[in-house]
């Protein structure tokens, strides 16, 4: 013990630190957790995702690489595979197996938000509230609560992490190349999870801006990023097979990217966003105009690879994941001012704050539950239908592709796929409550009345 009046030594201040920096991440992850919790316990698998378990368990093994690397997809996004037929093998297609690796990717995520309030220039003040608005948000919720859409995730970790590595490198008064070698290696990763990887580059771009002594050293240090780049597309694009999502309406030049882009921008900030701007705009925060910008930079450049939709005039949910940190930083910087222009109201803030993250949690326990439920409800009807009728059933009405019936006739069903036949009647399904399946021995069969 040290005596009244003495400082601390150096073992127990560092002793503080460590044991602050712990309750903060053990505060973090149940943040994290505690909105995606019910996924725990009963959302079933929901479409693409049967689909992909089937491709994980043809894919992953050795003597599934020669099919891998014909699948002009699954092959530049092959992550995702390894640990599904992992999960798959130790706990059968058990829901909430797979779900419990996508909340811990999450918790993952949240804690390297936190981790770059280590570059001084963000700071752990910044960087705390930020990640734990982010860790219950709910506008990004479909890269957690979709199983299949734990690509986003997956790229979100590599490109948190090579980012942690690529400022360490800058930094470092010694040459430290191993730190380099570190982000190179994370974004190979990060290209390996999802063709929008490429985003890497323009944010390991962001520090060079706002700290202008690093520049030298960052610009020689990105010609190993963009000679990758150049590379891995040049690969995709231009290889011996063509890459799908040129002709599937997920990526096309004739795309209104400016119109998505806008719209998209916009949604992401609204409401939390627009109310933040507003209270430092109130409080004429001039300090904070820095991170504003290069929040906006980092919301700018993460929504870019995605605005080249055909098939709607916005962004899906699960692609504004990475964007999202750029909106929890702009959140923490009206937090902080907010927070040290009115020290006699602390406790308001705090309260003001608490009804934030309750909201957002709120909101994916009800509305968010309710709606991904809806759309596993075709699925698991034909899975019920298949228990129900032992003998071949075909599908007369179904929302989803034949590959995602399929997949559930095989992994939830577990059924031969030569006995389901797929026979749409009429034209395009009105939605995810119009599906129906047929017999042989009958003509037609309604929803069963659970899934009603």
């Amino acid at each position: 013990m040290t005596s009244a009046g003495t400082s601390p030594s150096a073992p127990q201040r560092g002793s503080a630190v460590r044991s602050e920096t712990a309750l903060i991440l053990a505060a973090l992850a149940f943040l994290a957790v505690l909105p995606y919790w019910p996924l725990l316990a009963g959302q079933p698998f929901i479409a693409d995702d049967y689909d992909n378990l089937w491709k994980a368990r043809s894919y992953a093994p050795v003597s599934g690489w020669k099919a891998l690397s014909a699948d002009p997809v699954h092959f530049f996004r092959p992550v995702l595979l390894f640990p599904t037929y992992w999960i798959d093998r130790l706990f059968g297609p058990w829901p909430p197996a797979f779900y419990a690796l996508s909340i811990l990717l999450h918790v993952t995520v949240t804690w390297l938000i936190y981790a770059l309030g280590n570059w001084e220039w963000i700071g752990k003040r910044i960087s705390a509230p930020a990640a734990a608005f982010f860790a219950v948000q709910e506008g990004h919720q479909e890269a957690v609560m979709w199983y299949s859409a734990a690509y986003e995730l997956f790229l979100a970790i590599f490109l948190l992490a090579g980012l942690l590595a690529w400022i360490s490198w800058l930094k470092n008064s010694e040459p430290r190349p191993g730190l380099h070698t570190a982000a190179l290696l994370c974004f190979l990763l990060a290209l390996a999870s999802k063709e929008s990887a490429l985003m890497m580059i323009p944010l390991l771009l962001l520090p060079l801006a706002a700290e202008p002594a690093w520049r030298p050293r960052g610009l020689r240090g990105l010609p190993p990023f963009l000679v990758l780049a150049a590379a891995w597309y040049g690969w995709m694009f231009l290889g011996p097979g063509r890459y799908p999502r040129l002709g599937d309406g997920s990526f096309s030049l004739r795309a209104p990217f400016v119109e998505t882009w806008l719209n998209s921008f916009g949604r992401l900030l609204w409401p939390y966003g627009l109310l933040a701007i507003i209270v430092l705009l109130l409080l004429r925060e001039r300090r904070q105009i820095p991170r504003l910008g290069f929040a906006a930079a980092w919301i700018s450049i993460a929504l870019a690879p995605y605005c080249f939709l055909l098939y709607m005039p916005r962004i899906p949910s699960r692609q504004t994941y990475l964007a999202s940190i750029g909106l929890s930083w702009i959140l923490a910087a009206a937090f902080v001012s907010l927070w040290d222009r009115y020290r006699a109201r602390r406790k308001a803030v705090a309260v003001a704050s608490a009804l934030v993250l309750a909201l957002n949690i709120g909101y994916l326990w009800t509305r968010k539950r309710s709606q991904y439920l809806e759309r596993a409800r075709p699925t698991e009807a034909l899975i019920e239908f298949a228990r129900k009728n032992p003998g071949p059933v075909r599908v007369v009405r179904f929302p989803y592709p034949p590959a995602v019936a399929l997949g559930a006739w095989v992994i939830g069903a577990q059924r031969s796929a030569e006995e389901l036949s797929w026979e749409i009647e009429g034209g395009p399904p009105q939605g995810l409550w119009d599906f129906r399946f047929a017999t042989l021995a009958r003509a037609s069969a309604d929803p069963p009345p659970a899934m009603r």
